[in-house]
């Protein structure tokens, strides 16, 4: 067996070679990621006479089409291997020069390294015991009428297995109306289920269905076209034209228990939004195994998505030290790199004071993210305006000391609900929880107690702000140069869905909001929070005080609100549980000052010195991003103080991660100390200096 250090470390490993895993290699090798797949040569679809819904491929060999992937992947790409072997196992290695990243080892225990895994090995049918079934599957009995329905179109009868996972009425009619679209006369076999078989009759009787409850003995098939013989157990038979049932299914191969990874009560692999990524972190899931939609599309989406999220991860490893290497060796100096697709200029943090007096009309930070997020696609021209920084800085940031009360109120209400009391253990994603939390607390102070306690509103707004993320920054991995944002536009179309369905909660509140206004209302009293300030303030681009401009600013509001604060909460709650040590003095501290000043007041905040020095640190160490302070040029030209001059259109960006973690700036900057900046307070006139929310050239946010 090699040693692991002398084995190639590639990118990423893919279990399975089928639609989903040829999808996946394809858009790694895109982007010039390693990848290996590993294939046994076994695929569901390889009793299938045909492929259905690929595009060019409809009606073709399944086969046909995996060999023509392979060789135009190995025709044009050099970074992708396949490997025809049988697998035996996966893990992750929890030692030695490559801990953290996975390795497979085939039945002649070759081995293969890789930064990360993706499962398409898909998965097998669970046949029905019924005596012929096996030999009928595919041929006059099938899974999907949408892939083999169509060329049996116009037969004499069809039929419906509603037995096993379809055994329920719901399941039965909507593979009869299915089958109905087919064939005139449709029979549903319950196979001895007779409470199922009255239901049917029942229900579908009057709409010419049938139902037969009668045991079935044995299936043989016909050599004509799907037509088949039912033979049933009190000996008499009868013919159908085609049969459809949906067996249960398995995960093929041993690699996602061995990985521990979660599986759903359906029995598929447990993914999150919205690439595909399992409960163990660096695995991913493309095709069958991870979704109940076992469908050849399906598979192309969820292999480029899982891919997705394989580059976002490696060229975070790969490039955030390389990266800080870069800044620390030229400091002082500019370069230029990519950032999400687009160019942009680093820049050292001598440049940091001529950002921070610059107005946002000379250098834009909505500029910058409406191009990284291709947000014009969505709200068109509405990051020209400066009505969301006008609510923060002359409305949100002066009423801070008003607003903590309702704050805490409504965390403790959230808190209340996400987890409530629990007699036992109970296990969350603590991703998930925190996000979910934030966005209800936050919700308080930006549209108000009815709304932030509006399930429908939370959900839809929870959606908005996934698919604004992932439908603005999915397209910019790919490189279309000129046209990324016409690709934009065309695949906009999911999250325009949320939008639209977000506006239109949200709508009829701003609609109620400014007619009260206009009736004398003190709605300002009223409506202490984001929704009734972004009414109030005065347009600063033409159209931005209509309604529906109003409804997208609050929209956007939410995104940047809920997405970086429940991301810097996660970070705290994961540091607590990393360095256990810190806990009881921060709940010592906590206890202390709530009850000396009766409850979270901002004056208690203010002396919570343990608790802030251990937010700050989080966020030195794990910031947002580890490129920040980003701007685009907005007039001709941008001169800073010692000349450096940059065009319109030039986007500037801060390596905040270099800069925390450089040692120049830090003691032990690759260190966590979660009170260093407590005890660099406790010198004289350094109070303020080393809070969370202070923001100079060696703390960026």
């Amino acid at each position: 067996m090699a040693s692991e250090s002398s084995i190639p470390l590639h990118d990423c490993l893919i279990i399975g070679g089928g639609i989903a895993g040829l999808s996946s290699a394809l858009s790694l090798v895109r982007t010039l990621h390693t990848a290996v797949v590993f294939d046994e040569g076994i695929h569901r679809n390889d009793q299938a006479p045909h492929l259905a819904t690929v595009p060019t491929w409809d009606s073709q060999d399944p086969k046909r089409f995996r060999d023509a992937a392979k060789l135009n992947i190995l025709s044009k790409y050099s970074t992708v291997e396949f490997a025809n072997v049988k697998l035996e196992k996966v893990a992750q290695l929890t030692d030695g020069p490559h801990k953290g990243y996975f390795c497979v080892w085939d039945t002649k225990q070759r081995q293969w390294l890789g930064r990360k895994v993706i499962l398409a090995m898909g998965v097998e049918d669970v046949l029905p015991t019924i005596d012929g079934f096996a030999e009928c599957w595919t041929q006059g009995i099938f899974h999907c009428l949408v892939h083999r329905g169509y060329e049996e179109r116009g037969c004499a009868s069809g039929g419906v297995l509603a037995i096993d996972g379809d055994a329920s009425f719901f399941a039965a009619r909507h593979l009869a109306f299915q089958a109905r679209n087919l064939t005139d006369n449709v029979v549903i076999y319950t196979h001895g289920n007779n409470e199922l078989a009255q239901e049917v009759e029942l229900q579908l009787g009057p709409c010419g269905f049938r139902a037969e409850s009668r045991p079935i003995a044995k299936f043989v098939q016909h050599p004509k076209r799907a037509q088949m013989e039912v033979h049933f157990q009190d000996g008499q038979s009868e013919i159908v034209g085609f049969m459809v049932h949906r067996p249960r299914t398995n995960i093929r191969g041993p690699f996602a228990e061995q990985l521990g990874v979660e599986m759903t009560p359906e029995g598929h692999i447990k993914t999150q939004f919205p690439f595909n990524e399992t409960t163990v972190p660096g695995v991913f899931v493309a095709g069958d195994a991870g979704s109940q939609f076992k469908i050849g599309t399906q598979a192309v989406v969820m292999g480029a998505f899982a891919a997705g999220g394989v580059q976002m991860q490696v060229n975070a490893e790969k490039w955030s030290k390389p990266l800080s290497s870069v800044f620390n060796k030229a400091l002082g100096k500019p370069f230029l790199t990519k950032v999400f697709g687009h160019d942009y200029v680093v820049l050292p943090s001598k440049y940091f004071d001529d950002i921070k007096r610059a107005s946002p009309r000379s250098l834009s930070f909505f500029q910058a993210l409406s191009d990284g997020l291709n947000m014009e696609a969505s709200v068109g021209h509405l990051y020209a305006s400066t009505t969301e920084i006008d609510v923060v800085v002359k409305h949100l940031n002066t009423r801070l000391t008003q607003l903590t009360p309702l704050l805490c109120d409504e965390a403790e209400y959230a808190i209340e609900k996400e987890i409530g009391s629990l007699p036992d253990w109970k296990k969350f994603n603590i991703s998930d929880l925190i996000a979910a939390i934030v966005h209800r607390t936050t919700n308080r102070i930006l549209v108000g107690k009815e709304l932030c306690r509006n399930e429908e509103y939370l959900a839809i707004t929870t959606k908005f702000s996934r698919s604004l993320f992932i439908s603005g920054i999915f397209w910019n991995f790919v490189r279309l140069g000129p046209l990324r944002k016409l690709v934009a536009w065309l695949t906009i179309g999911l999250h325009l869905r949320d939008r639209n369905a977000a506006a239109k909660v949200l709508l009829p509140h701003v609609l109620a909001r400014r007619q009260e206004k206009e009736s004398g209302v003190d709605v300002a009293t009223k409506y202490p929070d984001a929704l009734q300030w972004t009414i109030d303030t005065a347009p600063s681009f033409p159209g931005d005080d209509e309604p529906l401009h109003q409804v997208y600013h609050m929209l956007h509001l939410t995104f940047a609100a809920s997405s970086a604060s429940g991301v810097g909460v996660t970070q705290c709650v994961l540091n607590v549980l990393a360095y256990p040590e810190y806990l009881e003095p921060l709940r010592e501290e906590i206890s202390t000052v709530v009850a000396r000043h009766s409850g979270w007041t901002d004056k208690a905040l203010s002396q919570m010195a343990l608790l802030d020095s251990f937010i700050r640190e989080t966020m030195r160490l794990h910031p947002a991003g580890s490129l920040t302070v980003a701007r685009t040029v907005m007039d001709d030209h941008f001169r800073f103080h010692d000349g450096l001059t940059l065009p319109k259109g030039t986007n500037v960006i801060a390596p905040a991660l270099a800069i925390h973690y450089d040692p120049d700036n830090y003691e032990n900057a690759h260190q966590f100390d979660g009170f260093r900046f407590a005890r660099y307070r406790q010198k004289q006139g350094e109070n303020h200096r080393w809070l969370a929310s202070t923001i100079d050239q060696k703390f960026l946010q």
